[in-house]
């Protein structure tokens, strides 16, 4: 059964394309996880709106949650009604 912490732990793995040791979850970024089944959406709260990196960040989430087996669809967005902050 796939639960939300098993999917942070597997997001942990994708490092921030911009600062490469450090993962998008201890970046603060990853600000949902929905889980329905085996399908997986995830809510990313970029550090700021004009983050050239966004695509890439919810393309390394969709790529990596596909790698893992026991996840269906994956599916990301990108949203802005949390403000993010270093204390994320």
């Amino acid at each position: 059964m796939i639960t939300e912490a098993f999917i942070r732990k597997e997001l942990k793995k994708v490092k921030d394309p911009e600062i490469p040791t450090i993962s998008i979850v201890d970046l603060g970024i990853v600000t949902g996880i929905d889980i329905d089944g085996n399908n997986v959406h995830v809510t990313l709260t970029p550090t700021f709106a004009g983050c050239p990196a966004l695509k890439i960040m919810e393309n390394m989430v969709v790529d990596h949650l596909n790698s893992v087996e026991a996840v269906g669809n994956v599916s990301v967005e990108t949203s802005f009604e949390t403000t993010w902050s270093t204390d994320l």
